[in-house]
């Protein structure tokens, strides 16, 4: 081999090796990023939603789903209860002119327990939720990528539901 060749080859291996030397060799943990968000919850007398500031851990998925990830999951304090059964699936979250377009598993509908009351608890603690984001000012339901005009039978849902104050529990 020509000495030409030999040091272009040399030149090549220090490339390489200079270029893995950035490469940390051991997965390390990456710095990860916390967030305090309010979650809204039903109380014990399911008349009113309370709030729970709770520290997500920011992934790579938008706040806003993060946050209903965190409603499916339920409360952390023993005073409040959930508004989403935990066998619901968040299929799909878009954000556009300030609407939430927040996709559901039919487990939102099939497992819910029922009832007027927990019906708007459910829409509360989740339009509430959301739009503490100054981003959302409405959400809309689907359910398999579908609007429904009423999911568990009594409330409309097939307009976008703007926050409902009224449901928090006064101070």
């Amino acid at each position: 081999m020509s000495t030409l060749k030999k040091t272009g080859v040399l030149v090549l291996m220090l490339v390489l090796l200079c270029s893995c030397a950035t490469v940390p060799l051991i997965d390390s943990p990456a710095q990860s990023e916390e967030i305090t968000v309010t979650l809204y919850f039903a109380d014990a007398t399911a008349s009113y939603l309370k709030a729970e500031e709770r520290v997500l851990e920011r992934t790579d998925e938008p706040v806003a789903a993060l946050i209903v990830k965190a409603l499916i999951a339920g409360p952390r304090e023993k005073s409040l209860y959930p508004t989403i059964p935990p066998e619901t699936q968040l299929l799909g979250l878009e954000v556009s002119d300030g609407i939430a377009h927040v996709n559901f598993s039919p487990e939102i509908a099939t497992k819910h327990w029922g009832g007027s009351t927990g019906e708007l608890l459910t829409i509360g603690s989740l339009v509430n939720s959301l739009t503490e984001l100054s981003e959302i000012k409405a959400v809309q339901f689907l359910i398999d990528g579908e609007i429904r005009e009423s999911i568990w039978g009594h409330g409309i849902t097939s307009e976008p539901i703007e926050r409902l104050p009224e449901l928090i529990a006064p101070n």
